[in-house]
């Protein structure tokens, strides 16, 4: 009995023994070739991306120079292009230099031609008069005075003619100079805005006031009281004022406010056309305009819960227009109005 608990206990530790021996050998040769798995995936990643790389820079240095071909091409074929084009040019200016010297020596020989031919008729009419000596030389003196006054009038247009080139020349230069200079939008800006005035005055109120809307650009005077009783003054009808320059379109373009201009839109404004410091002012034109807009038709009415005691839902004009501009219009009701009109 004794020998057979023995022997169950020592195969029981066999077993066990053997047990732990094949799972550590097994998590051994598992780890090993982990290792072993894992170096064979770096050395793989290493050469396929030593390859990706040589493939790559074969590829780049092949569309380099094909890049490099086009450019050149391109360049070539510009440069063609451009020297025709100068060629061509400097042919016109060429022929057309030529055709004005030829023109000036043309009006030079006709004019020493009937100087000449001047100089022979009043040597003819001189011998007449003196000697055929003395007539020569008479005549000669006053040949030469007028090739004299010919040769300071084609030296006087000369002098024009290299002026006016030097002042094209001039302005060449200083067209070209000013398109090489860098553009500076807030001088682009001022240029072309500069009627408009400085920013420090009110928002929509902006430069000066075109023709016609000058009174406008007065300060409002205090109320002074008068006697009602009084009878008013007549007008007078001696000088009608001209109303031609009273125009809405330069009235919108001056005083509204923002991108707004002169025409009607179908949609809420986002703020006053005209400028208001107080905040409710604002508020009841807003509302006003979206007044407008709903008896245009241009936006819906909006869904009153309340309703007269007949059940009906009619509710009186008067009383949506006191509700939209009356003192309880708040900004966020203003808001929502504007949000359903969008």
């Amino acid at each position: 009995m004794l020998f057979f608990f023995i022997r169950s206990n020592f195969l029981r530790l066999r077993k066990s023994a053997v047990l732990i021996q094949k799972t550590w050998r097994g998590y051994l040769c598992r780890k090993n070739y982990g290792a072993m798995r894992a170096g064979f995936s770096r050395l793989q990643a290493l050469v396929r991306s030593r390859k990706l790389c040589a493939s790559y820079h074969v590829a780049r240095q092949r569309i380099t120079g094909f890049q490099g071909r086009c450019r050149g091409f391109l360049v070539r074929r510009a440069f063609r292009h451009r020297l025709w084009a100068v060629i061509t040019i400097q042919a016109y200016t060429r022929g057309m230099i030529a055709r004005r010297l030829y023109k000036r020596l043309k009006g030079e020989y006709r004019r020493r031609l009937e100087a000449e031919k001047m100089r022979l008729a009043e040597e003819t009419k001189l011998r007449n008069q003196m000697s055929a000596k003395r007539a020569k030389a008479e005549a000669e003196r006053k040949h030469q005075e007028r090739l004299a006054q010919l040769a300071k009038e084609d030296a006087e247009q000369e002098k024009k003619e290299k002026e006016e080139a030097r002042k094209k020349k001039e302005m060449v230069e200083q067209m070209e100079k000013a398109r090489m200079e860098p553009v500076n939008d807030s001088d682009m800006v001022d240029k072309m805005f500069g009627f408009l005035g400085t920013t420090n005055s009110l928002p929509g109120q902006e430069g000066q006031a075109p023709a016609g809307f000058e009174d406008l650009e007065h300060s409002h005077h205090e109320l002074v009281e008068e006697d009602l009783d009084e009878a008013l003054p007549l007008p007078e009808d001696d000088e009608e004022e001209d109303l031609s320059e009273y125009k809405f379109v330069k009235y919108a373009a001056t005083y509204f406010q923002g991108t707004t201009t002169h025409t009607y839109v179908r949609r809420p404004l986002k703020q006053p056309l005209l400028f208001h410091d107080d905040e409710g002012d604002q508020l009841a034109a807003l509302a006003v305009w979206i007044t407008v807009l709903r008896f245009m038709g241009d936006l819906p009415e909006p869904k009153y819960h309340t309703a007269i005691s007949d059940g009906s839902e009619k509710i009186p004009v008067m009383t949506k227009i006191y509700e939209t501009l009356g003192k309880k219009t708040h900004k966020r009701e203003l808001q929502a109005l504007q949000g359903e009109g969008e």
